[in-house]
């Protein structure tokens, strides 16, 4: 195939993009686990060693491909949207701004040829420098020059058959959502499990399957931000009791626990679990922006006083 004057091998691309998603099942666990650089280094197809990341820049293209394999998003401060400029746009879609250079700038020249070929790519979300989450596959569905953006669904296009509307629009609820669950669920999970050290703020259990990153504020709400100062890494026992209003937590860290809970006898898991956690202080992370939000606390604190 020819595309602006030069050779595509599509088929080999496409190959290649199937056993990179392959090989991405395996390392991650089916996207339970982050990928470092050591292990992207190792991917290889048919013997020959082949990037997946451009660890210096947010588009990848092989120097063998036309299109481009794979976009990241940067590093994120831990009280700032992970997303940066990649939003969920008014349609439910995520968009990804060009790289500096203009529409013809060698990176996003690989992007519409991804985009005019039906390539899909895979998506790295920086957690922390040198970690990613790896989304895929992704596919662009528009190149928009004029707003140095592409617009970016999760999954390939055929994913949404059986979802579309009768006029043949695909529900935005449904794509908020896939994206709440494909993308800023684990980025949060991760992100917060991290800031705390893969400890419980409450009783510092170090299980991280047995751990949660909980909204102070839910997510459900319009202002219940997925950044850390929102977060707090609990246990799943804790995050249950902090979300049903067993437990709350005061502006200054200090956990309270729901006044006839404190009377009740229940044994041991009850007594150990959640009555001696009255008046302690919860641990929180060493850096400060990290740290839970003193005014998300509160109001938090204010709901679980009026639900007591």
């Amino acid at each position: 195939m020819n595309l602006r004057g030069f050779a595509i091998d599509i088929d080999y691309e496409s190959e290649v993009r199937k056993s990179a998603f392959s090989w991405l099942d395996g390392i991650t666990d089916f996207g339970k686990h982050l990928v470092n650089q050591s292990q992207l280094r190792s991917f290889a197809f048919d013997g020959l060693q082949i990037s997946l990341l451009n660890s210096q820049g947010g588009i990848c293209k092989p120097r063998t491909f036309a299109a481009a394999l794979s976009i990241r998003t940067g590093h994120t401060p831990a009280d700032k949207d992970p997303l940066y400029e990649d939003k969920i746009g008014e349609d439910g879609f995520l968009r990804y701004k060009y790289m500096n250079g203009g529409a013809e700038a060698w990176g996003n020249v690989a992007l519409r040829t991804a985009f005019e070929l039906g390539l899909p790519l895979i998506w790295f979300f920086t957690i922390k420098p040198g970690q990613y989450l790896p989304i895929y596959p992704v596919q662009i569905i528009s190149d928009e020059p004029s707003k140095s953006e592409i617009t970016v669904q999760i999954g390939e296009i055929t994913t949404y058959n059986s979802t579309v509307t009768s006029s043949g629009l695909i529900l935005k609820s449904h794509r908020e959502q896939l994206v709440k669950i494909r993308v800023h669920q684990p980025i949060f999970r991760e992100r917060v499990l991290s800031a705390y050290e893969t400890k419980c703020a409450v009783c510092q259990l170090r299980h991280s399957e047995l751990l949660d990153a909980a909204h102070i504020i839910p997510d459900s709400r319009i202002d219940g931000l997925a950044i850390v100062p929102n977060g707090l890494a609990l246990c799943k026992i804790h995050h249950a009791a902090f979300d049903r209003n067993f437990i709350g937590i005061q502006p200054d860290l200090t956990i309270k626990v729901r006044s006839d809970l404190l009377l009740e006898k229940d044994g041991p898991m009850l007594l150990h679990g959640i009555q001696e956690l009255n008046d302690q202080k919860i641990h929180i992370p060493k850096h400060k922006p990290s740290r839970p939000d003193e005014k998300r606390l509160e109001r938090r604190f204010n709901e679980f006083l009026n639900a007591s």
